[in-house]
């Protein structure tokens, strides 16, 4: 349990997107464009390398965060945020 059901839903998640709009790196759609993982980091995982890389998306994993930390490396603070 837990991950084989991670595991089987990303399975059944990368077969249908195939089916409804094409391999991996040949994806489209009239509705919406697709950007290739290969050419922009789509969801970057914050961790050792910090926000070197240009991302769409810098993702902070795990539980235990400093949010001012977080809110500063994007030049924030939580006073921007009403503290949310």
């Amino acid at each position: 349990r837990g991950n084989h059901e991670i595991a089987l839903y990303a399975l059944c998640w990368w077969r249908v997107s195939e089916r409804l709009a094409g391999p991996f790196g040949a994806r489209h759609s009239a509705v919406i464009r697709f950007a290739d993982p290969r050419l922009a980091d789509v969801n970057h995982v914050v961790g050792a390398r910090g926000l070197s890389e240009p991302a769409v998306l810098h993702h902070f994993a795990g539980r235990s965060k400093d949010w001012d930390e977080m809110l500063a490396a994007f030049g924030m603070s939580r006073r921007s945020t009403a503290d949310c």
